[in-house]
């Protein structure tokens, strides 16, 4: 190939190239290296041109308006919490439920303001008469007890529907601390005669011993001054005031009044408030301990004091009811929330405390109140109380009359029950440690409700029976509202 020829090839304009600057050839390239330069080529052999530019992003600048941020449409604020939901009149027994709903009604209250401490009391008459084995085979127990509370702002009527829901218990308090009083005085009386009686048997073995009487002798004295001293101990039984509920007492006299009550009593406050703050005075820290031990209906205690000699309780059972104020309890529950000394499991133990929606309705009501209702529900508490079913072979006669479900109860108990152990064995509440306490509770609130819910159904009807299905599935839903 001639000089000429080679020099007319090489100059051969390529697609797309640009003017070269030196050899002002259209043979000018430009290729983007890894380092992001932008390198230009001449491919002109005659040439050679190269030159390596930084690349610079010429986009416009935005304006003023593409700078400005975009707002969706001004909208309400979501509620500081969820509403709750109502308490249906389906969910409580047809023999509370007229009673319950007339006095909602009168009141213009929620129901559940009524119900919860109506429940309350309910166990309470309950006691430890009674108790249930959850599983079929198993001798896992749950007493009936129950601690509830009403959440409420002032003016809310928290104070009168506690009076109106607990108005059966005390009218039956009512009643045998009259019957008592009729009867004290001839109570009093054969307890002298008793002691009298008491002193003679002394008097009669301490001269056996001393003229030396044969062993048959002092064997007939000794066993005439036992029973007569058993006599006594009935006797002195019989001076106690029965009562149902208690108020404000130290720790110390509540063990006696348990003692004297081994069915168990109902510690009402309206101020629950009050009763939890009692707990953290640095003088009464070890009462929660005692509250706590009550909770269950199911452990023995024993007092040892100086001043008091020795106490001894069967069973400590205690229900609890109350009223509480919405930024007082907030307060305790942070303490709870903190892991502190309040982290103890106290709180999680009220099984049925409700926080009702503030009434958006009103209406003037001005009716007598539902008297047969009322009575109705006065004779099923006083039934209730005066219970008593066969004991199997393997329970105390001192103890509580135990009941199982039947056998489609039974199904339906366990159908529940593995779904709650699955729920807390969660992911979800083990990043909420204190919810899931307060749930693990619920293991004996359905079986509780159960037993309750069939009791008052099945009063007046001559049999108790075991715990039938109807009552297991009110007090599923039931347990799951609260």
């Amino acid at each position: 190939m001639r000089p000429a020829e080679a020099t007319e090839a090489a100059t051969e304009r390529s697609p797309g190239a640009a003017s070269c600057p030196r050899c002002e050839e259209q043979t000018l390239t430009a290729q983007v290296l890894p380092s992001g330069l932008l390198s230009l080529v001449c491919v002109n052999a005659n040439c050679r041109y190269s030159q390596d530019l930084a690349v610079h992003d010429q986009a416009p600048a935005p304006s003023s308006h593409d700078l400005a941020p975009e707002f969706n449409p001004i909208q309400e604020l979501p509620p500081e919490r969820s509403g709750a939901p109502t308490l249906p009149p389906e969910l409580l027994p047809s023999a509370l439920r007229p009673w319950l709903a007339d006095i909602a009604e009168r009141m213009q209250v929620p129901l559940e303001l009524v119900a919860i401490p109506a429940l309350a009391a309910l166990a309470s008459a309950v006691g430890r008469r009674f108790g249930i084995h959850p599983k079929a085979q198993d001798d896992w127990l749950v007493i009936p007890n129950l601690w509830g509370g009403i959440v409420a702002r002032p003016g809310m009527l928290k104070s009168p529907t506690l009076t109106q829901a607990l108005r059966p218990l005390r009218r039956l308090d009512e009643e045998a601390q009259r019957n008592h009083e009729a009867e004290v005085v001839n109570v009093q009386t054969q307890l002298d005669v008793l002691k009298a009686r008491e002193a003679a048997a002394k008097t009669s073995l301490r001269r056996a011993f001393e003229a030396g009487h044969g062993s048959d002798d002092q064997a007939q004295l000794e066993q005439d001054l036992r029973e007569v001293q058993e006599e006594i101990r009935e006797a002195e039984e019989g001076l106690v005031v029965p009562r149902s509920i208690v108020n404000d007492t130290t720790v110390e006299k509540l063990g006696e009044l348990l003692a004297q009550h081994p069915q168990g009593l109902l510690l009402e406050r309206d101020e629950l408030a009050g009763w939890l703050r009692s707990l953290e005075r640095s003088d009464r820290k070890g009462d929660r301990e005692f509250f706590l031990e009550a909770w269950n209906g199911l452990n023995p205690y024993t007092y040892d004091r100086i001043g008091r000699g020795t106490i001894r309780i069967p069973a400590l059972c205690l229900s609890i009811i109350g009223g509480i104020q919405p930024a007082k309890l907030s307060r305790h529950v942070s303490e709870a929330l903190e892991g502190g000394y309040a982290a103890d499991g106290l709180l999680q133990r009220f099984q049925l405390l409700v926080w009702p929606e503030d009434p958006r309705d009103w209406r003037l009501i001005d009716r007598p109140p539902d008297c047969e209702a009322a009575e109705a529900v006065l004779q099923t508490f006083s039934t209730v109380r005066s219970l008593t079913g066969e004991h199997d072979e393997e329970e105390e006669l001192s103890g509580p009359t135990v009941l199982r479900f039947s056998p489609e109860a039974q199904e339906l108990f366990y159908e529940w029950f593995t779904q709650l152990e699955w729920r807390l064995r969660s992911p979800e509440l083990k990043r909420t440690p204190a919810f899931e306490s307060h749930l693990a509770k619920y293991r004996s609130l359905m079986p509780t409700l159960a037993l309750l819910f069939h009791l008052v159904e099945v009063v007046g009807t001559g049999s108790i029976g075991p715990v039938s299905l109807a009552a297991a599935r009110l007090a599923e839903v039931a347990s799951e509202g609260v």
